[in-house]
């Protein structure tokens, strides 16, 4: 499909430099306008301009493509934390359990040493 540049200019993708004073054109090379200036290479694809990195070649997501990959990205982030918080959670709860646990043992292995002399007691016997 032809852009409506196309019907106007040729090439459609046209700059300009000031060299000495003087704009002398920017010459395309497979349809890319490169500025060195921005350092971006521009290249017409159909109705749209798309813009790529020189230094990397990366291509610069329009404001609309931006928006959807920021929300993508922020519910990942947010799945993420809310993952980590429940981790963090049930790491806490299993902790304070096994606190729980500790604790009553000790409890019970008092309790024991307890009886266990008073039987001895009770028996006449000297405790242990």
């Amino acid at each position: 499909m032809n852009s409506l540049l196309d019907e106007y200019l040729r090439p459609n993708l046209q700059g300009e430099r000031l060299v000495g004073g003087k704009f002398k054109p920017i010459e395309t090379k497979h349809g890319e306008l490169i500025s060195q200036l921005l350092g971006l290479a521009l290249q017409a694809a159909g109705e749209e301009l798309h813009l790529f990195d020189l230094a990397t070649g990366t291509r610069l997501l329009p404001p609309k493509e931006m928006a959807e990959v920021n929300l993508d990205l922020r519910t990942q982030l947010e799945d993420e934390v809310t993952s980590r918080r429940r981790e963090a959670e049930r790491a806490s709860l299993a902790e304070a359990r096994a606190d729980r646990e500790a604790q009553a043992r000790e409890a019970a292995e008092a309790e024991l040493a307890h009886l266990r002399a008073e039987l001895a007691r009770l028996k006449g016997e000297a405790p242990e």
